[in-house]
């Protein structure tokens, strides 16, 4: 501000001052009294002068001719001129003495107005016969003060202006304590703004039983969460209520009523938001408020409470670990071991100390664990696997890990040792690479599935040709009518292939589960032998379900596979379907499946085998797990029942005791209640049409006669033999083709592949997927199934001709979309 000021007095040239002297010379020679008063009125002049003379402000008047008439001492004092010298004089001499050039000073511009002289002030404000501004005044050579000033007409008695007053005030120093405390405020602020501890300030209310924030720091935000716009103006105890609880509110109380400052040590705020921990230091300011400086101890809180637990946590982990820990010297002799080594190996601690790591290995472990010296190694090592014997003398496969223990001074005192037992691990693994096996056998049967499957279309679509082309009289109708119920059937070996190795997709529909039970009961009477008696009771009805008759067909052939294992020298196995509510569910099945459908299906299989040992049942249906003593089997039979029956929603219920046998019990969700006519078939009708379809098939044998019959129901066909050739008559022929039909899998180009190119040439092409087996296309599949429509080959032409006109009947694009197309 002082620079702006100088330079507002510097820009006084010396220019404007000789005008303002040519102007008003002549004035000097007709000085007239400043008052023109008769002899009766008073002494005016008198009066004036004295209030002058003893303003305490630097003072001077001028008459209307700019005639210096009263000059008071303050005004000698300010710039250094005499009364004697300057009263009596004009032409701008006052303006000499105060700005050292010759100019109208405020008096004379009340007089005369002049917006150029003006506009040199930092400030000037007029106000009828009365003018505030503010002035730079030099004094001593290069300083400068600043003046506030105020000039008034001075009138006569009637009211006539006969000349002005100005007082002059030096704020010089006043400014400068305002500066230098504005400076202070603003180091405070910049201090409260930045410091790394919070500060919050309070208002006592209610007579200091509560407190309202007045203001928040950055870092208090930081450390509570809060914005300071959210809390500045609340209640204390409203924006942080565990500061009750905390302590603190009954320091301010205190702080607030005495005046004495407090600390509160470390203490830990909470409530339903965040909780930390906070050291405060509080005191009254003068002016009555409260001001709270913290600092958020939490991490150090933390640390603390960690270093203390420590020990403990050391003493727990190596107590409950569920490793064994030992530790050797550098001998081999075990200076350690944890309960856990005391059960591996049956051997109490007090046996075990002091006794050679080696003495408790086979033989063979033992030299080749000593000959690489891996148990002495330096640092840590690899995980090592060797053979232990335990006290009852059961050899047990031990993996171990090892870490080297240093002293002070770095030099190594012995070795740490970490232990498992994978004797049931390398059990588990045997069994698993049985199970891969078996996952090779289920990929290869989905892909024998697969091909069949193409080979099935193939002879259904020449079949559905002949068909066509014969009268319905004709006798060889009948003759395809076989061959499509023989299609059907090898379809349904194909889809239980797919079930075998997993790459079959839910097929939801209703199922009567009585009417498939009496179907496997023929199959089952082949699988269980002379020697097992099957008996079927249906007490169910209704008996429907929601689900993929396949998959539960699977439930329930390896429930009973699993039930004629556990009678190898026979029995009697018994398959129940009957009808049950929620209520009569298992008490812990109840309360899972409280929120269900009241209305259950029960699937029970009861066998009169050995049963299951109690400690058994609740890993029956773990995989890879078995009670079979050959373990001949690879456990999966039961956990690949779990899994089906919880993606039907259902639970299942096991009750057995040993010499017993054993109840399987499958619940699963009752359908809603359905119609016969819901059921009952209903034969399509073909419905063709005039639009243009784009079919992409590998296998001739599908390809030639699908594209004859759709020809035959009206429909252009354009014909590729893969991908990539549909992407090119595509790409040729964008405008004309109203949907595409691709084949999943198909060489140079898949499908999925095809399609995504054909969509970037026009995405709202129409497009069914058909295909032998999904699963064979992956996780690329899985990823856009459920924006395309797919057809599973086999499918006869009506299901073909029903989904294509639905897909071009429900079109978003299509011929009237493709007359904008570019």
């Amino acid at each position: 501000m002082k620079k702006s000021l100088e330079t507002t007095a510097s820009n006084q040239t010396e220019d404007s001052t000789n005008s303002y002297t040519d102007n008003n010379a002549h004035k000097s020679d007709n000085v007239t009294p400043l008052n023109n008063r008769h002899s009766s009125e008073p002494n005016t002049d008198e009066f004036l002068q004295a209030a002058i003379i003893c303003c305490a402000d630097a003072a001077f008047a001028i008459d209307t001719n700019g005639i210096v008439r009263i000059w008071n001492q303050e005004m000698e004092t300010l710039t250094g001129v005499s009364a004697d010298s300057i009263v009596g004089k004009g032409g701008y001499e006052h303006g000499v003495a105060l700005y050292g050039k010759r100019m109208p000073c405020a008096a004379d511009l009340l007089l005369n107005p002049d917006p150029a002289a003006e506009s040199r002030y930092e400030c000037f404000s007029r106000n009828g016969d009365t003018i505030t501004a503010i002035s730079i005044h030099r004094v001593q050579g290069s300083q400068y003060i600043r003046l506030w000033i105020r000039a008034k007409a001075l009138r006569d008695a009637k009211g006539q202006v006969i000349g002005a007053i100005e007082t002059i005030r030096d704020i010089t120093i006043s400014d400068r304590a305002f500066d230098s405390l504005q400076t202070r405020n603003e180091w405070l602020r910049e201090m409260f703004e930045h410091i790394s501890s919070g500060i919050a300030v309070y208002e006592a209310v209610d007579n200091g039983s509560d407190f309202i924030i007045r203001d928040f720091n950055p870092a208090a935000e930081r450390s509570t969460k809060y914005k300071r716009a959210d809390v500045v103006g609340r209640r204390v105890t409203k924006a942080f209520p565990g500061i009750k609880k905390m302590g603190l509110l009954d320091v301010f109380k205190r702080v607030w009523a005495t005046g004495i400052p407090e600390r509160k040590s470390e203490s830990m705020y909470t409530d339903n938001k965040r909780t930390l921990w906070t050291e405060n230091y509080v005191f009254k300011l003068s002016t009555g408020e409260i001001v709270a400086i913290f600092d958020d101890v939490t991490e150090q809180k933390n640390t603390e409470l960690a270093l203390r637990a420590r020990e403990e946590l050391y003493r727990t982990i190596v107590e409950n670990a569920d490793e064994c820990i030992w530790i050797i010297d550098k001998n081999g002799i075990i200076t350690f071991a944890n309960p856990k080594t005391t059960e591996m190996l049956g051997y109490s601690s007090e046996e075990l100390i002091g006794r050679s790591i080696y003495s408790l290995m086979s033989e063979g472990s033992a030299v080749e664990a000593k000959k690489s010296n891996k148990l002495n190694a330096n640092g840590t090592s690899k995980r090592e696997e060797y053979e232990f014997i335990n006290k009852n003398g059961a050899v047990l496969c031990i993996s171990i890990s090892t870490a080297s223990m240093m002293d002070d001074s770095n030099n190594e005192i012995g070795t740490m040792i970490l232990a498992n037992d994978v004797t049931e691990r390398k059990k588990l693994e045997a069994s698993l690479r049985h199970a891969q096996k078996m996952e090779a056998i289920g990929t290869l049967a989905g892909g024998v599935a697969h091909e069949f499957r193409n080979i099935l279309m193939g002879i259904s679509a020449y079949t559905e040709l002949i068909q066509m082309k014969l009268p319905k009289t004709d006798p060889i109708r009948q003759m395809t009518e076989d061959i499509i119920a023989c299609i059907e059937r090898g379809s349904k070996l194909t889809g239980q292939l797919l079930t075998f190795s997993r790459q079959q997709p839910m097929q939801i529909g209703i199922i009567d589960l009585n009417a498939l039970v009496f179907d496997c009961g023929k199959l089952l009477k082949q699988i269980l032998g002379e020697h097992i008696s099957l008996n079927i009771d249906l007490k169910a009805n209704p008996s429907f379900i929601n689900g993929d008759p396949d998959q539960i067909q699977q439930v329930i052939m390896n429930l009973a596979i699993n039930a004629r294992d556990a009678m190898p020298n026979g029995g009697s196995l018994t398959i129940t379907v009957d009808n049950t509510e929620r209520r009569k569910l298992p008490i812990t099945s109840y309360i899972e499946h409280s929120a269900r459908p009241n209305n259950w299906i029960l699937l029970t299989v009861s066998d009169t085998g050995k049963g299951i040992h109690p400690d058994a049942i609740s890993r029956l249906f773990e995989p890879f797990y078995t009670t079979k003593e050959n373990k001949s089997n690879t456990g999966l039979g039961l956990s690949v029942v779990h899994g089906i029956v919880t993606s039907h929603k259902g639970f299942i219920d096991v009750k057995s005791a040993l010499g017993k046998g054993t109840d399987i019990r499958v619940y699963l969700p009752a359908a809603e209640e359905i119609t016969a006519r819901e059921i009952e078939y209903a034969e399509p009708q073909i419905v063709g049409g005039r639009e243009t379809i784009l079919l992409a098939e590998d296998d001739e044998m599908v390809r030639i006669p699908t594209a004859d019959l759709l020809r035959r129901i009206g429909y252009n066909v354009l014909c590729a033999k893969d991908g990539e050739e549909a992407v090119d008559i595509f790409r040729a022929n964008p405008r004309e083709i109203d949907m595409v039909i691709l084949d999943a899998v198909m060489p140079n180009k898949s499908g999925i592949s095809a399609w995504e190119d054909i969509k970037s040439i026009r995405p709202n092409v129409n497009v069914l997927i058909v295909s032998g087996n999904v699963a064979l296309l992956g996780d690329k599949w899985t990823a856009i199934e459920k924006r395309i429509p797919v057809l599973e080959k086999p499918f006869n032409f009506s299901d073909l001709a029903a989904a294509i006109r639905r897909i071009l009947d429900n079109r978003e694009s299509g011929r009237q979309q493709l007359m904008h197309y570019d």
